[in-house]
């Protein structure tokens, strides 16, 4: 999954296993999807994205050279801090909220279809708040945003990565949908 985090335009694909060349595959397919460039890449540190501390090697991480070839910078989050990937973190709620806990699906494919569809409708038919009641399309389109530069988000689906409460179901905001203030 990648998350656009300009305009909250979101682009995922599903597969069996994450390795490295698949994650490669990804950030090219991302980079076609956009009608921007893309500057900047933030994922986490897993080992489809980067190398593990203390293996050197000869030969370059797929991934590096992928970024390397359309002139994006790429930076890891920290370890063992994932609300660093706040925006991804969300959509993959968000996601699994909205097709893996309300419907079933006997093959694959179907999954694949339905996830298509469903990121077609929020990237062009769901108003957001925070972009001021326009969809991800529609602040591309109508803020000229064709020849802007981007940083987008990129995270593997995992659930030991999620939180105690994500994990158990239960949302911890408050009634009114606010998150409650600390102290």
């Amino acid at each position: 999954m990648a998350v656009d985090r300009t305009s909250k335009f979101v682009h995922a694909r599903l597969y069996k296993k994450a390795n490295r060349d698949q994650a490669a595959a990804f950030l090219e397919d991302v980079v076609q999807q956009l009608p921007y460039r893309v500057h900047m890449v933030l994922t986490d540190n897993g080992a489809q994205f980067a190398k593990r501390r203390g293996t050197e090697s000869y030969k370059p991480h797929r991934f590096d050279v992928v970024y390397r070839e359309h002139d994006i910078e790429h930076r890891l989050t920290r370890p063992f801090h994932p609300w660093t990937n706040g925006q991804v973190e969300r959509m993959n709620r968000i996601l699994k909220d909205t097709m893996t806990r309300s419907c079933h699906y006997a093959t694959l494919e179907e999954l694949a279809d339905h996830l298509k569809n469903y990121l077609w409708a929020y990237n062009s038919a769901r108003p957001l708040r925070s972009l001021k009641g326009k969809t991800p399309i529609g602040f591309i389109l109508k803020d000229g945003r064709m020849t802007r530069t981007g940083s987008i988000t990129t995270r593997t689906i995992t659930s030991r990565d999620q939180t105690p409460s994500a994990r158990s179901g239960r949302d911890v905001r408050a009634s009114d949908g606010r998150y409650p203030r600390a102290g």
